[in-house]
């Protein structure tokens, strides 16, 4: 069972070497998964969100913490016992079935798209954008400069 942080799905600036380390966690758990085929184990991961812990909230204002507990969906801060059942069900006999999944446990606040989703997202974004340019305009540069009109 690994730990790592639904910062990686938020993205928050200021926390690139703390969503680093994270998201090596994150790919360490994928690659188990593959490596210990056929052994009958199991290898995942728990992201957490913000959760109500002395850790999370020391340093912080109340206006803080409240804005951090209705940045979720379900406009809270987890407990520490939701984490704690999450776990129970990943390591317990109910959640075998489960084998190298990152398991976003922050009550809705970072839903983390598949890189294919992001690459069509921004190829449908682009070619919305050029589209709405002047005809003149729209032809892309290439590397070796720009296409003849």
């Amino acid at each position: 069972m690994g730990f790592s942080t639904s910062v990686v799905g938020t993205q928050l600036p200021a926390y690139g070497a703390y969503t680093a380390s994270k998201g090596a966690v994150e790919a360490i758990t994928l690659i188990l998964a593959r490596e210990l085929r056929g052994r009958d184990v199991t290898v995942n991961t728990v992201a957490p969100g913000p959760t109500a812990t002395g850790l999370f909230l020391e340093g912080k204002t109340p206006e803080q913490v409240d804005a951090l507990a209705k940045a979720p969906a379900l406009e809270r801060l987890g407990a520490p016992e939701d984490i704690a059942e999450v776990v129970a069900f990943l390591t317990g006999p109910e959640g075998h079935w489960a084998n190298g999944q990152i398991l976003r446990a922050n009550g809705g606040l970072a839903v983390l798209a598949s890189p294919r989703t992001r690459t069509r997202t921004r190829t449908r974004t682009r070619h919305a954008q050029r589209q709405r340019l002047p005809p003149a305009v729209r032809r892309t540069p290439t590397r070796a400069g720009p296409r003849p009109a």
